[in-house]
């Protein structure tokens, strides 16, 4: 039994719109237990999984759990590493409104709303 490949999975999952299987009202119960049927997942694309042996489900479940977390990880480091770099540069003179919106936040999010205090400045237009 062959199974399907990356491009069979693309495929049924752009031709499928995702669908959230619950209500607001069950979400607000707020029930820790995992649900069996994944949110934002194509109906297509789960049959698909559901129909894979239990060996490859297993396979699957362990790479996911291996992995996750440093992909996480890696994410958050990356991000913190850009933090400090805009905030090299805002300390070596570069304005903050050369900055994009993005690069804003996260110089927020990561040195507070009043960042700009410990450089010295009035205000993060300054």
């Amino acid at each position: 039994m062959s199974h399907p490949s990356v491009d069979d999975i693309f495929n049924a999952m752009k031709n499928q719109p995702a669908s959230i299987p619950v209500s607001e009202e069950e979400l607000k119960k707020g029930d820790i237990e995992r649900s069996k049927q994944a949110y934002f997942v194509p109906k297509q694309l789960q049959t698909i999984y559901n129909n894979l042996p239990e060996e490859q489900k297993a396979k699957y479940k362990w790479y996911g759990e291996e992995y996750y977390s440093r992909v996480i990880d890696h994410a958050a480091h990356d991000v913190e590493m850009d933090a400090k770099k805009h905030y090299n540069a805002l300390r070596a003179g570069l304005p903050f409104s050369s900055l994009t919106d993005d690069e804003k936040m996260v110089v927020r999010k990561f040195y507070g709303e009043k960042w700009y205090l410990e450089l010295g400045m009035t205000n993060e237009n300054e």
